[in-house]
């Protein structure tokens, strides 16, 4: 089955980028350069890949995460404008010619898509071309709609019409109009958008009223319409003899129920006079025209659901083959309508979605039906329906919005490779991982990830790094399968045993690549948690705060000796864990080693459970370092800090928490991209680096988002910290309290979360603030929606 990725969800990136993506904080915008650095030796001294076009890529990347249907992997972005956009109802042209322009699709939420100034009438799918066909009552023409690209084509001016239905090839549609007081059958071309007259109802003798009901046989063109009165065909866009109902023949006055396509050259009619049940006939279509209508079964269900498939005919009582027999009484599963792209069927009922596996019948996801809102619902293929067109046409993938995608289990801390002793490295020995070397790690299946995870939360730990030229080396962690990406998720000192965390997702195999740049090092993995895949076993959302400061030593508690431990809650100065995270089962928090007097680690877990053998963070000596560090409760409320060696004063933030919340964000992990680097590119002068206490704002998110990215600070002039923080659209920014990362020395990462509210006050944006001057770098690995 295919895992959904967000659609829509970087919808503001689709136009605006004029001057480049960033702009001076609190200050005016300034002209600036792409910095093309003029040591030679800058790739080796930085140890940060260097992406020369990074702005390019980065902005490409975000569009497609707008666009793509299921991989955010190289494609060539879509340039839409949402400035060169004209108002909803201005179209250039006449009615005689197609009309285009673009309405660029906004991010609603996790899974959803909106088309925010286009409110469609009648509208039906077409998938083969990935469309929606319909009226624009703003406008009174045909319309179709491109679901990715935002590609609105208009035509004619239409009159009211009852039903649409689309030829199998995906190239024209046939509509049932009211026109001049009977119904008329047209045939509209979906390239050109034209409207051709075939028949009116009324002139081939099937009556006045508006109760023609119209189906399409496979990909031949072929019409058949059916009335009270009788039934006829249009074969190749030519009217073909029909067949009327006679006392001799069939009842007259048959109530029309539905007609459905069974193959190329039948259909399904279901119908019946005013007594109860109804008739189910099959009707044969040859290049003559209507050849038969003969009745093979009676059953006395309701009129609707009615739904025919390849050899079976499904009514809301029984199952029927094509010649009459019963074959069972009919289940949920049978009437669930199919997706027309992959192997997926849908039911509601009784305000409950379900999900099935069409090719097994097994239910994968089945819940609330309010997770989306249900309005003339059209099913479009790999797992999306359009809806809401009252209001705006709305793209729901129901899958990701109604099942368990990016939902998170914690885990005890637990290894998963360490090259040092041979674990998880598919027998290569106890040997270091050399520079330019890559290993893959299988992790789906092992240590309690689930062999269908999508994303893990990982701790990755370079040790005894040796023989790089200056000193200084970075990993890279991403998918297996997936191009190596411009990105560090680690970076090395020689001498110092450094980790960080990292939320990647899985490649296809259910494994990750890490990649040494340069000189020698043994990696250590543990893993402390998972998120689901799309029908996996769902798990808790992640509610984001406001970094609250719980435990800080220096002011409560003292220094942390070696081997020495403590319980958070014992040294709280402000509310505890519980008061913070109501319901929590894992918490997330930026913890920090200050002033330690050796190199060593501290391991962070549930409140009276086992020491784990993974490490939470590393420090050297005389360093202060923080790191973003997921806890699981293990059903408690507290959790206990254990330090390896020397003496350490610790202070811990915490930023959010995982708990049964159905108003929490699921993770997307993505193909990791760099989103900025100050060396490549920078609004400042000189070399680009970013000045104390100033800002760089990066725009083109969404607010309801947040960012899961690695921030780097690189070659800064001295000890400090950095921020990166959502901008507040229309207030001064905010006084800088805390910090996502502490830097000192030649490079220093840390993972952060970056918040972008939904109020009023926040549009999407988010500013890189520095207290001392450095160059900073934004990798991205995934979003909170």
């Amino acid at each position: 089955m295919l895992d959904p990725v967000l659609r829509g969800i970087t919808g503001r990136s689709l136009g605006g980028f004029v001057a480049g993506p960033w702009r001076l904080v609190p200050h005016a915008r300034v002209p600036y350069s792409h910095v093309v650095p003029t040591d030679p030796y800058q790739r080796s001294i930085d140890t940060l890949p260097l992406n020369r076009r990074a702005i390019g890529f980065s902005i490409a990347v975000k569009r497609l995460l707008s666009l793509v249907v299921v991989l955010v992997t190289a494609t060539a972005p879509l340039e839409l404008s949402v400035e060169a956009s004209p108002p909803a109802s201005d179209f250039s042209g006449t009615s005689a010619s197609v009309d285009e322009r673009v309405i660029p699709p906004e991010f609603v939420r996790f899974g959803v898509t909106e088309f925010p100034d286009l409110r469609l009438e009648n509208a039906v799918a077409v998938p083969e071309r990935g469309l929606l066909f319909g009226t624009w009552p703003d406008e009174g023409r045909f319309v179709t709609l491109d679901i990715v690209t935002g590609r609105l084509r208009a035509g004619d001016q239409v009159p009211f019409y009852s039903s649409a239905v689309v030829a199998g090839n995906g190239r024209a549609a046939y509509l049932s109009e009211s026109a001049a007081g009977a119904e008329q059958i047209s045939r509209i071309d979906l390239d050109t958008l034209r409207s051709t007259p075939v028949t009116n109802v009324r002139d081939i003798g099937l009556g006045e009223e508006s109760t023609t009901k119209v189906a399409l046989l496979g990909d031949s063109d072929a019409v058949v319409m059916a009335t009270r009165n009788g039934i006829a065909a249009i074969v190749d866009g030519v009217m073909r003899p029909s067949i009327w109902w006679t006392p001799d023949a069939l009842p007259l006055g048959l109530s029309i129920a539905a007609l459905a396509p069974l193959d190329e050259t039948r259909a399904v009619l279901f119908a019946g006079t005013d007594q109860p049940g109804r008739e189910i006939y099959i009707v044969t279509v040859g290049d003559s025209g209507v050849e038969s209508v003969e009745p093979i079964a009676s059953d006395d269900g309701a009129t609707f659901p009615f739904v025919v498939r390849p050899g079976e005919i499904v009514t809301a009582q029984a199952v029927y083959d094509t010649d009459g027999r019963q074959l069972r009484d009919t289940t949920p599963f049978d009437l669930a309508r199919d997706d027309p792209s992959i192997p997926l069927r849908y039911s509601w009922s009784d305000n409950r979605l379900t999900i099935f596996d069409a090719r097994t019948g097994s239910a994968l996801v089945s819940g609330d039906a309010e997770c989306f809102q249900l309005d003339s619902l059209v099913l479009l293929g790999d797992g999306r329906v359009a809806t809401g067109f009252s209001v705006a046409t709305r793209i729901v993938d129901l899958a990701v919005v109604c099942g368990s995608l990016g939902e998170f289990t914690s885990l005890p801390p637990t290894r998963l490779l360490d090259t040092r002793i041979d674990i998880g490295a598919d027998g290569r020995g106890r040997q270091p991982v050399e520079g330019g070397e890559t290993i893959r790690v299988h992790v789906a299946g092992n240590a309690g990830v689930p062999v269908d995870a999508h994303s893990v939360v990982v701790n990755v730990t370079g040790v005894r790094f040796e023989k790089s030229p200056n000193g200084l080396g970075f990993v890279t962690v991403w998918p297996s399968g997936l191009d190596r990406p411009t990105v560090a998720s680690l970076n090395l000192i020689e001498g110092n045993t450094l980790g960080n965390s990292v939320s990647v997702k899985l490649g296809a195999d259910g494994s990750v690549d890490l990649f040494n740049s340069v000189g020698a090092v043994h990696l250590v993995v543990d893993v402390f948690g998972f998120y689901s895949s799309t029908f996996g076993a769902g798990g808790s959302r992640f509610v984001p705060l406001r970094p609250q400061r719980m435990v800080d030593t220096r002011i409560y508690g003292g220094r942390l000796g070696p081997s020495e431990s403590f319980t958070a809650g014992d040294l709280s100065i402000g509310a505890t864990v519980g008061d913070i995270t109501p319901g929590a089962v894992a918490i997330v928090a930026n913890v920090t080693a200050i002033n330690p007097t050796t190199t060593g680690f501290l391991r962070l877990h549930a409140d009276g459970s086992p020491l784990p053998e993974g490490s939470s963070m590393n420090f050297p000596a005389g360093r202060n370092v923080n790191r973003l560090v997921t806890i699981d409760l293990a059903g408690g409320t507290d959790f206990e800090v254990w330090n390896s060696a020397g003496t350490v004063d610790i202070a811990i933030d915490i930023v959010g928490y995982y708990a049964d919340n159905p108003g929490g964000m699921r993770f997307l992990g993505l193909a990791p991209y760099r989103e900025f680097d100050s060396r490549a590119s920078s609004p400042f002068d000189g070399d680009g680096s970013i000045p104390p206490g100033a800002g760089v704002e990066i725009r083109g998110y969404s607010p309801g988002l947040a960012i899961v990215a690695n921030l780097t600070a690189v070659r800064p002039d001295g000890p400090g910290f950095a921020t990166a923080i959502a901008l507040q659209a229309d207030l001064p920014p905010r006084r800088i309290s805390t910090s996502n990362l502490n830097f000192s020395g030649s490079v220093t990462g840390n993972q952060a979360i970056i918040n972008l509210p939904s109020d009023i006050h926040y549009d999407g944006d988010f500013v890189l603030y520095s207290s001392e001057r450095t160059h900073l770098v934004v990798d991205v690995f995934g979003l909170f929606g």
